[in-house]
């Protein structure tokens, strides 16, 4: 679900390198950009200024969704291509924290 942004958020530099740098790489170096997310490092921050980032991963994960024939309740249920794994799990380890 897309979250919108308010029209005043002063992001700090540090939030905005990173979501800058995760959510200009393409999908498939989601995993990588986010492992290195291991601690939180930011203060108490406003979630508005993670959006950009959180929308991203939010799209990251409906596409993997989408395309797993498991996870719908509809069509064939054979299995099309490998299951990112270890993506999926770095999206939702970050969003945990």
């Amino acid at each position: 679900m897309k979250v919108r942004k308010r029209q005043n958020t002063d992001t700090p530099s540090e939030i905005k390198a990173l979501v800058e740098r995760v959510v200009s790489e393409p999908a498939e170096a989601l995993e990588h950009n986010l492992r290195g997310f291991t601690n939180w490092e930011y203060g108490k921050g406003d979630l508005y200024q993670w959006l950009d980032l959180l929308n991203h991963m939010d799209a990251y994960l409906e596409g993997v969704v989408k395309s797993r024939a498991e996870l719908s309740l509809e069509g064939d249920l054979a299995a099309d291509s490998p299951m990112p794994k270890t993506a999926v799990l770095e999206v939702l380890r970050a969003t945990r924290m």
